[in-house]
């Protein structure tokens, strides 16, 4: 899990990109879970937060850009 000093170091790009990732890696947890590969319900969980994290920054810099 990542900080939040370091999600708001990260560019719109990098932010963009990490979103699509923690989206791929949630749906890949999700099945898992699905077909009880994973017995840790919490790894889902915590990736819908920092999803949620990283989606909140990329939304005050999108609007602090607009702004500008």
């Amino acid at each position: 899990m990542m900080k939040t000093k370091e999600i708001k170091e990260k560019t719109v790009v990098e932010l963009k990109k990490m979103i699509q990732e923690k989206r791929l890696e949630l749906s890949q947890v999700r099945f898992d879970i699905r077909a009880k590969q994973i017995k840790n319900h919490q790894q889902g969980k915590l990736l819908r937060k920092e999803i949620a994290r990283l989606l909140t920054e990329l939304r005050a810099k999108e609007k602090v850009s607009k702004i500008s």
